[in-house]
């Protein structure tokens, strides 16, 4: 398990709300098309990241990290 999966299983357990709030993981034709525009390959835990998720649906108000929103 990677760090970042580790984060989001503790906040399964610890914030539920916040958890629940997260989104569906990012479509790979989004990040495709993403590269294309910015001209460059995103880090690959970048990826990752939105792999697992696309950020938050926006619905709790509550930030995964100190309050901030994950964006999509």
């Amino acid at each position: 398990m990677s760090a970042i999966e580790a984060y989001f299983a503790w906040l399964a357990r610890t914030a539920s709300a916040v958890a629940g709030d997260l989104g569906e993981p990012a479509d790979p034709a989004a990040l495709a098309a993403l590269e294309q525009h910015v001209g460059f390959a995103l880090p690959d835990a970048l990826v990752r990241l939105y792999g697992l998720h696309d950020g938050q649906r926006h619905d709790s108000r509550l930030g995964v990290v100190y309050g901030l929103e994950f964006l999509s």
